[in-house]
């Protein structure tokens, strides 16, 4: 199967992965044939692309590292929790037994997510396979899939950098609570499609002190987890916020320097190579995802002066180029022009997949071969244009 953009999407194509809503309720399953009624909902409710069957590679099965079930539940937890704050903080003096019961409704839900960190932890440490993250994001679900990604990656990463259970816990339960401060936002702020003011960009950028009051006050985290809402658009040359905070492009490092108030703490290090991935490589409100080897290239960029480059490193050997199931072209080599689509990532060679190749060079359908682009160092992977989401103004 393959991705396809909602606006490239036709009558009779055949969804081939379960589309769900921003609370993890199922909009279409798997095997539904699309109308044209149901790709005009798709774009009403703001989805960016559709895992379709295309009969050459159905049998590449884009699983997401957590199952449908876990994730569903964590975000509905995330979202629920989302929704009591704002109204809690609203609440008058003569309401105090609303608010007690908002305090007894939000501590429950908490428990509820401290719960989902242990699910997901089991889920990404129990796999072996190497697939990337696939999970296709909505315009109006990103923030809370977004919150469950970086805890993925998060996990990942730590997990390459041998962090032991006890501390990818706390990193797990950090990163999916890492934008809580965002329901205090305005959403026209947040889905915002052109850039922001500088009085909207300091209202954006408080999310990270107000998350990080919110998880104090009302104890929902514990030291590290709130620190890491509080720490993850820090940067390494101290130009990030609130703080402006410097790291020392280390992980390991004394235990003075893990709670040094003028160095990020290493956890929230960790969250933020993974926001970043997470955000660079999701549809927003106001571009596309970026291409998966601009992604890589981006993030490479970006090492030493805004993300720690240990970290990065670890990043790199850790979390694929391309994900399982995406479209690619190679270019240059013996099959230079043609195109497939990733069918395997392995360990040590996460920029060289096997690539089931499906078109000529001329656009002429081939009869389906995988080709291991590890044996052509000549030839390198880009995704193809028309495998782009079209930008948001061009979808409904």
């Amino acid at each position: 199967m393959r991705r396809v953009p909602v606006s490239r999407l036709r009558p009779g194509d055949v969804v081939g992965v379960t589309i769900r809503n921003e609370r993890g309720d199922i909009l279409l399953r798997e095997g539904v044939t699309l109308t044209a009624e149901l790709i005009a909902s798709l774009q009403r409710r703001r989805h960016f692309a559709v895992y379709v069957r295309d009969g050459i590679v159905d049998d590449v099965i884009p699983h997401d590292i957590v199952s449908e079930r876990v994730r569903a539940v964590t975000i509905r937890h995330i979202s629920d929790l989302f929704e009591l704050g704002p109204s809690l903080n609203g609440e008058s003096q003569p309401a105090r037994k609303a608010v007690r019961l908002r305090e007894h409704r939000i501590h429950r839900l908490v428990e509820r997510v401290r719960a989902d960190v242990d699910l997901i932890l089991n889920e990404v440490l129990d796999r072996d396979t190497i697939t990337g993250i696939t999970a296709l994001k909505s315009y109006d679900d990103y923030t809370f899939s977004h919150s469950v990604d970086v805890a993925v990656v998060a996990i990942l990463i730590g997990r390459t950098l041998r962090l032991g259970r006890d501390e990818l816990n706390q990193l797990a339960l950090g990163s999916l609570l890492h934008d809580i401060g965002k329901m205090f936002i305005p959403e026209a702020i947040l889905n915002k499609p052109g850039p922001l003011t500088d009085e909207e960009m300091a209202t954006m950028q408080s999310h990270t002190v107000r998350g990080f009051q919110y998880l104090v006050e009302h104890e929902i985290g514990d030291f590290v987890a709130n620190h890491i809402a509080f720490q993850h658009h820090e940067r390494q040359d101290g130009t990030g916020y609130p703080r402006g905070l410097r790291g020392t492009n280390r992980l390991r490092r004394g235990q003075h320097d893990w709670f040094n108030r003028e160095r990020i703490h290493p956890l929230a290090e960790i969250a933020a190579v993974a926001d970043v991935y997470s955000a660079l490589a999701s549809d927003r409100p106001y571009r596309a995802a970026m291409a998966p080897e601009q992604v890589a290239t981006v993030i490479r960029q970006m090492a030493g002066h805004h993300l720690n480059q240990e970290v990065v490193a670890a990043f790199a050997l850790t979390i694929p180029v391309f994900p399982i199931g995406a479209p690619v072209r190679l270019e240059g080599g013996r099959y230079d022009g043609y195109q497939g689509v990733v069918v395997e990532n392995r360990p040590g060679a996460l920029d060289r997949p096997v690539v089931r190749l499906t078109s000529d060079a001329q656009g002429h359908l081939l009869e389906p071969d995988d080709f291991d682009t590890a044996f052509d160092p000549d030839c390198r992977l880009v995704t193809p244009p028309a495998s782009l989401a079209a930008p948001l103004s061009a979808v409904g």
